[in-house]
Order: C-alpha cells, then structure tokens, then sequence
C-alpha cells in the first residue's frame, strides 16, 4: 500500500471502530479521525521522517491485522502509537 492508501484506510478502520448512536457524533468523529489523522501524520512526517514512516509501517500492520478480524479495540494501535512517539520505542 502507498502512503495515501494506508492514511485512508486507517481513517476508515477507525471509524468502523467509533460508532456512536447519534448521528451528528458519528459526522464529527467521521471528521476528528481524518483531520487527527492526516495533520497529525503531517507534523510527524515534518518532525522525523523516521518515526513517520514507522507510524505509517504500524498502521499498515493495524489496517491488515483489523480486517483479518485479529484486533479487538483501537485501544491496541493507539498505544503503540503512543509508545512510538513519545517513548520511541516499540
């Protein structure tokens, strides 16, 4: 998957994740997931292209094990992420 691919894809993975029941919250987390997203990917690409690209390599992993159905809650890539950035480790 290209860059673009595994952004749009992991947007979407997310959002499968985050049903709320009314609607006007399912339209704003559709556009709070994208925006954090991208303009988050964007800072991080800008800061270090290196933990860019393993937060990219990470939701790429994500998107994959998520449809195979081996991912139980966001929670799960959501901390690795966090690891990633702010801990720089795996």
């Amino acid at each position: 998957m290209d860059e673009e691919q595994v952004l749009k894809e992991l947007i979407d993975e997310l959002d499968k994740l985050i049903e709320p029941k009314k609607i006007w919250l399912e339209w704003g987390t559709d556009i709070a997931i994208s925006l954090i997203i991208k303009e988050g990917g964007k800072a991080l690409k800008d800061f270090n292209i290196a933990i860019y690209n393993e937060f990219l390599q990470l939701a790429q992993e994500f998107v994959v094990a998520n449809k195979a159905g081996m991912i139980d809650e966001a929670a799960d890539l959501v901390g690795e992420i966090f690891k990633l950035i702010f801990l720089n480790k795996k």
